[in-house]
């Protein structure tokens, strides 16, 4: 995929680096703090979900360290879907502050306000998507939001392009075996088909509904898996890898959004005995200082 100069890069505080330079992908892998990937993999998708801010009638993303709202007019790393439901906020007048989630699932848009003001303003019933929430709770819904048969809830979690997704889901497929266990799992996209048993904070309806960072599921709730699919938030999974460290026997399936806690967390599983087998590194994320990695551990 060829992208143009973006002509609010350094203005906008969406991209820290401009992935129209000829050395965007030198710029980007020192940014893999340490991690020697046996692959790394640059996604062309483009991206399926974006969070706005809005601040007194301004629609967009701040400036770089700023409060000042920077409004786009367009993103070249945005579906087409999301770019045109940013130019339909723009005309809502928002008074206050608050973030929208912009979500292209399968059937069509969800849109999930979250703002510290209690009332919404009416026109935003006027936006053409398939559901509006309003801190979490559902303003309006024309169609049911679904990704890969399952129904999207306000405010929940999806890779950020579908070709991102479709390559994590075939990693985990190829990898796992026996009964398999889905930690910080959010739909479960990565392990549907698979009869996994999910585990996450946000109730999906589809998971076991647990603080994995309180409450990491102990050794014995481990013992009766073969495969443990993990895929934490940025801060890591250090107490559930702990657990799983104790554990010999098992095949890890790492997913991670922040190779800094990766780190910290593989130094963890190889105290317990277990080898990183493969690693892979995937420009998900064009433009900012993040990667997502895949990983097996035995």
């Amino acid at each position: 995929m060829k992208l143009e100069r973006c002509p609010l890069f350094g203005k906008c505080g969406g991209c820290a680096l401009d992935f129209a330079d000829p050395d965007y992908r030198a710029q980007k892998e020192k940014l893999l703090s340490g991690v020697l990937p046996d692959e790394i993999i640059w996604i062309s998708d483009l991206r399926r979900r974006a969070e706005f801010a809005f601040l007194d009638g301004q629609v967009g993303f701040f400036a770089r360290a700023s409060n000042d709202i920077i409004e786009i007019p367009k993103c070249p790393l945005f579906d087409d879907s999301i770019n045109s439901v940013l130019a339909d906020l723009r005309n809502i007048p928002f008074s206050g502050a608050g973030r929208v989630l912009v979500t292209k699932c399968d059937n069509g848009i969800a849109i999930d306000f979250n703002s510290a003001m209690q009332f919404y303003p009416p026109e935003i019933k006027n936006l053409n998507v398939a559901r509006i929430s309003w801190n979490g709770k559902i303003v309006i819904e024309h169609i049911v939001p679904t990704v890969l048969g399952h129904t999207f809830l306000p405010n929940g979690f999806l890779q950020a392009t579908i070709e991102s997704q479709n390559i994590m889901r075939d990693f985990v497929a190829q990898n796992a075996a026996g009964k398999i266990v889905d930690l910080f799992c959010g739909l479960g996209t990565l392990t549907i088909g698979l009869k996994a048993d999910g585990f996450d904070t946000f109730d999906s309806g589809y998971v076991k509904v647990r603080d994995l960072f309180k409450k990491p599921l102990s050794v014995k709730e481990l013992a009766k898996y073969d495969t443990v699919v993990i895929d934490p938030p940025r801060g890591g999974a250090k107490e559930q890898c702990t657990g799983i460290a104790k554990i010999p026997g098992k095949k890890i399936i790492y997913i991670s959004c922040n190779p800094g806690t990766w780190m910290r967390d593989k130094k963890i599983l190889e105290s317990g005995g277990y080898k990183c087998e493969r690693v892979i590194a995937m420009d998900q994320f064009i433009g900012t200082r993040h990667w997502e990695l895949m990983s097996v551990f035995v």
